[in-house]
């Protein structure tokens, strides 16, 4: 299973499922590409739904381009595992933004 482990300014690491990110991204597509297949049932939408997703778990760039530039921390925490902590009186709300792949603070692994 692919992960997205990000390391918070206070320490604290967490590994999110890739799948979270890539399920988001999916229901985005499908919803906005086939508006009137609102029923999940549809076949058209089933199909962009299940190509969207392959396709974000597939390219870690995308994976990572979807999770900064359309996801926040309360999209994430229900599935993010806490692996590393220091702090149980940190916000991760707060510092989300703060995270940056320049700082290698970002990393995709499989387990």
């Amino acid at each position: 299973m692919k992960f997205i482990k990000v390391l918070f300014s206070n320490g604290d690491r967490f590994k999110i499922p890739a799948t979270t990110v890539a399920h988001d991204r999916a229901m985005y597509y499908a919803n906005h590409d086939h508006p009137d297949g609102a029923n999940k049932a549809d076949k058209a939408w089933t199909d962009c739904y299940n190509n969207e997703r392959r396709y974000t778990l597939d390219d870690n760039g995308e994976l990572l381009d979807w999770l900064w530039n359309n996801m926040n921390w309360a999209d994430v925490q229900e599935t993010a595992e806490k692996v590393v902590t220091t702090d149980d009186q940190y916000v991760y709300e707060e510092h989300w933004s703060d995270i940056s792949e320049d700082d290698n603070n970002v990393e995709i692994v499989d387990e």
